[in-house]
């Protein structure tokens, strides 16, 4: 997995991660920011997830930052949450070259989700 923070949060992840996520159902990196300390991001896969964010952020999506009350240059940690459903639709891709993405506005502007099957 791959992530950098631009705009928003950018997540790029590959076979090895799916095949994590598959198997433990969470998927880890870190990516250091340009205000030079790194950042820590989790990738959750749960049965459900519940909408918790002034319903900006699509159905199957949930982004945390840890801690929760700093702006985006004090967060050290994001958990990011996507159902199973939400998961398989994004990995369930048939062009191995274009990938897929999945997107959703959040707290911090948007978080961008791809995979890209080699």
């Amino acid at each position: 997995m791959r992530a950098y923070y631009a705009s928003g949060l950018a997540i790029t992840l590959g076979i090895k991660d799916r095949e994590l996520a598959e198997r433990i159902g969470e998927v880890t990196c870190e990516y250091e920011t340009h205000y030079g300390f790194s950042r820590k991001i989790f990738l959750h896969i749960r049965n459900s997830v519940r909408n918790r964010s002034l319903d900006l952020e699509e159905p199957g999506f949930h982004i945390k930052a840890v801690p929760d009350n700093k702006g985006i240059e004090g967060v050290r940690e994001f958990h990011v949450f996507l159902s199973r459903k939400r998961f398989r639709e994004l990995i369930d891709t048939v062009d191995v070259v274009e990938g897929n993405g999945f997107s959703s506005r959040c707290f911090w502007d948007r978080c961008d989700i791809n995979y890209f099957p080699c």
